[in-house]
């Protein structure tokens, strides 16, 4: 089963019932879970701890990278980038919305007043 192509020449097919991979796919690092506790050893943290964490040769870069989303977002007051990182984690935050009997329209925190002026204009009521 080789081909003419001088790089495949030499390659022979693994014997039957022998794997190619034997370790198999890397597990992943970090997950949800890992992120999760990540995020809740930050964010009761003050902000000289924080800056503590940060600036520590040992801490790993995730931990780095929560902390300063955290840290920058109380400094500034913006907190759309703990925000975001939060909808990853967690996900949305949603709010529903009952129409009638049947009806419910589940609609994201932040879209809740558009939603309303969508509804009323359809239905002539939220």
């Amino acid at each position: 089963m080789t081909s003419d192509r001088p790089q495949s020449r030499h390659l022979r097919p693994f014997p039957k019932g022998v794997s190619g991979n034997p370790k198999g796919r890397p597990k992943a690092r970090l997950t949800s879970v890992k992120l999760r506790y990540i995020i809740d050893k930050y964010s009761f943290m003050t902000r000289v701890q924080l800056q503590k964490a940060i600036q520590d040769a040992k801490t790993p870069m995730i931990d780095i990278w929560v902390a300063s989303i955290i840290a920058q977002g109380a400094k500034s007051g913006d907190y759309s980038r703990l925000s975001a990182l939060l909808d990853r984690v967690i996900g949305r935050v949603v709010s529903e919305m009952v129409l009638s009997s049947n009806e419910v329209v589940v609609v994201a925190s932040d879209k809740v007043e558009e939603a309303k002026a969508r509804v009323k204009a359809v239905y002539g009521r939220v």
